[in-house]
């Protein structure tokens, strides 16, 4: 079975800057998607799958929190991240094809919907 420290440190390696409490949510979140309660329910044979559905998960939620703050202006001075939200989407792309890759089979109930701006920037 595979173990959290283990899988948070592979994960940290794909999310450098996350912290631990971060890193265990969207741990167990994937875990909790594949029918796992816990992290040490997963199989090893289901660790990459499972670690790359956090990726996943961890750059969908990060991409919402850019995109909420993509074009600031804060006493006069401009701060512009509109191209954060698409460099967010190819890694979301990329993230998800390594989760297929691994043997990740949620379907289409989750994939098919990138994040974009109301704004159509």
């Amino acid at each position: 079975m595979a173990e959290l420290l283990t899988l948070r440190g592979r994960l940290a390696v794909h999310l450098p800057g996350m912290t631990n409490d971060e890193l265990d949510a969207w741990l167990l979140e994937s875990a909790n998607e594949h029918s796992y309660e816990t992290i040490d329910e997963v199989p090893v044979t289901k660790a990459n799958m499972i670690i790359h559905y956090a990726r996943y998960v961890a750059l969908r939620a990060k991409a919402v929190e850019t995109a909420e703050n993509a074009a600031l202006n804060i006493k006069g001075t401009s701060v512009n991240k509109t191209s954060a939200s698409t460099n967010y989407n190819a890694l979301l792309k990329n993230a998800w094809a390594d989760y297929r890759r691994a043997g990740g089979r949620l379907g289409s109930r989750v994939i098919n919907s990138f994040l974009s701006r109301s704004d159509g920037r």
